[in-house]
């Protein structure tokens, strides 16, 4: 029997969304939910600095979403410049995580 070929993945990497522009591959972006669009099933999150547009294809999981719910979206970049959105594979709830330990974490590194 011949041996199974794996094909990694390229992990996400942690990002500020002002940095998305200057990012390339698989990205993990935290920030509060601060709009949904139903219609498009897309919403907002902003880090503190900076604001993405975010595109998920699950309904259900769209649908656990609110505004003001602290969340990490994992996907990859569409776009260039100014025009960057994230079309997400995962979106985790993040509304029990620390805020400013995690973004302590990701500036240490």
């Amino acid at each position: 029997m011949p041996a199974q070929e794996f094909q990694r993945r390229t992990p996400y990497v942690p990002t500020r969304v002002s940095k998305l522009q200057e990012a390339q591959g698989r990205v993990a972006v935290l920030g509060a939910i601060v709009s949904k669009d139903a219609d498009n099933f897309t919403f907002v999150i902003d880090d503190g600095e900076a604001q993405v547009l975010v595109i998920i294809n699950d309904m259900n999981r769209f649908n656990d979403l609110a505004e003001g719910k602290l969340v990490r979206a994992l996907g990859r970049i569409m776009g260039t410049g100014v025009e960057v959105e994230i079309l997400a594979d995962i979106v985790q709830d993040f509304s029990g995580v620390d805020r400013e330990l995690y973004t302590k974490h990701l500036t240490s590194q």
